[in-house]
């Protein structure tokens, strides 16, 4: 099928319908965007006038969406976004994960009005940069994964490249979200998955037995400030956070959040790299999930005390217990992600 500018048209005014519910939604974002008037943006989402080639350009940038998914445009598929990481170096590839992430939260951080729901199943990646030893050993598993030769330095005397600290502390600070809302879901293990990986290195002979007490300080370090989150319901980044307990296993990591109008999902590859969808229907489907999760429940944030200080003493015991043994008791079905 030849594609016209009449039916890109369609397809962009389809694909904005995907992404914002509402047309006053619509309406309002590209007046905004494209610095039209309100009579201007109608005519075009009737079709009665064509979107310029910059305006496409402009709308494309601005939701990030490829004009090849356009063109594809079909109410049957759902397309996924996710920026390929291609530097030649380990440390790049890694730099460009977190920079993938950093945009992410961008519109988030830059919308008036902001909700993130986040359902995890591992120690939030975030809460790991603020200690050192976690923060090494984050970065020191990523090049081991990627190591095909073999990893011929162990944790102890790896050194992490100053630019990587850099980064990741720009990811620190990219974290402010004030006045946004975080929901956060958490799985009752979540500290045990990072302890059965630092348990996995030591059996490979990459961890020494002296190396555990300074992971576990860091570990008890995160349940503390998780502790914290709990009692005060407010984040280091400035926003308010809601945390769930789930009392059913959580599989994958991802996040729903509406911005300004605008809804997006995103799932997390083993490697990190950000996987994003603005569909509406998907991001419905998955919020209709979301809600249905949270049934299954219960809010620790501000209240709950009970059920906060059983939690927390559980992940205490699980670090305190840091063996190979207690972890294969607890989570003898699992296997290790990198």
């Amino acid at each position: 099928m030849t594609i016209t500018k009449d039916i890109l048209n369609r397809k962009l005014v389809s694909a904005l319908h995907d992404i914002f519910p509402k047309n006053k939604d619509i309406a309002d974002f590209l007046t905004d965007l494209l610095d039209l008037s309100k009579e201007s943006v109608h005519r075009r989402l009737r079709g009665e006038v064509t979107f310029s080639f910059d305006e496409v350009v402009k709308i494309s940038h601005k939701l990030e969406l490829s004009i090849d998914k356009l063109i594809n445009h079909n109410s049957s598929t759902v397309f996924f976004s996710m920026q390929m990481c291609k530097p030649p170096k380990t440390e790049d590839i890694y730099i460009d994960v977190l920079n993938s992430n950093i945009q992410s939260r961008d519109r988030a951080r830059k919308a008036k009005n902001a909700e993130i729901f986040t359902v995890l199943n591992r120690v939030p990646f975030d809460l790991t940069l603020y200690h050192e030893y976690l923060c090494k050993f984050s970065y020191y598993k990523w090049v081991v994964s990627r190591s095909n030769a073999g990893m011929k330095v162990d944790f102890e005397n790896f050194v992490m490249p100053e630019v990587i600290k850099e980064k990741q502390q720009e990811y620190l600070d990219a974290r402010s979200l004030e006045g946004a809302r975080l929901n956060l879901i958490i799985d009752e293990n979540i500290f045990l998955y990072k302890i059965r990986e630092i348990n996995y290195f030591r059996k490979r002979g990459l961890i020494k037995d002296s190396d555990i007490p300074h992971l576990q300080k860091d570990l008890h370090s995160v349940v503390e400030h998780l502790q914290h989150l709990t009692r005060t319901g407010i984040s280091k980044g400035g926003f308010d956070i809601r945390i769930y307990l789930s009392a059913i296993d959580i599989e994958p990591s991802y996040s729903y959040s509406e911005c300004d109008g605008i809804c997006s999902l995103v799932f997390w590859s083993p490697a990190g790299e950000v996987v994003t969808t603005n569909n509406h229907e998907m991001c419905a489907r998955q919020k209709e999930w979301i809600d249905s999760l949270v049934r299954y429940t219960t809010l620790i944030t501000q209240c709950n005390e009970i059920q906060q200080l059983e939690f927390f003493q559980k992940q205490y015991k699980y670090i305190n217990e840091m063996s190979e043994n207690t972890c294969n008791k607890y989570l003898a079905h699992q296997t290790p992600c990198f």
